[in-house]
């Protein structure tokens, strides 16, 4: 959750000079997207994690 113990958490990392990127709302395929994707420079990431949302959403009808 944006405003969380881990968003405020980078964000403190942040003002110490640490480059952070936070995503919010995040889910498995978000995560298990970025451990994939790992060797990818932090700026590519958010979009990766992005991608990890809309391709892991899926609605069976079965």
């Amino acid at each position: 959750l944006y405003g969380g113990t881990p968003s405020n958490s980078a964000a403190r990392l942040a003002r110490l000079g640490t480059l952070v990127r936070c995503v919010s709302a995040l889910n498995l395929p978000m995560l298990l997207r970025v451990m994939n994707y790992a060797e990818l420079d932090l700026d590519a990431l958010p979009a990766v994690a992005a991608a990890g949302a809309r391709n892991g959403a899926i609605i069976d009808d079965a």
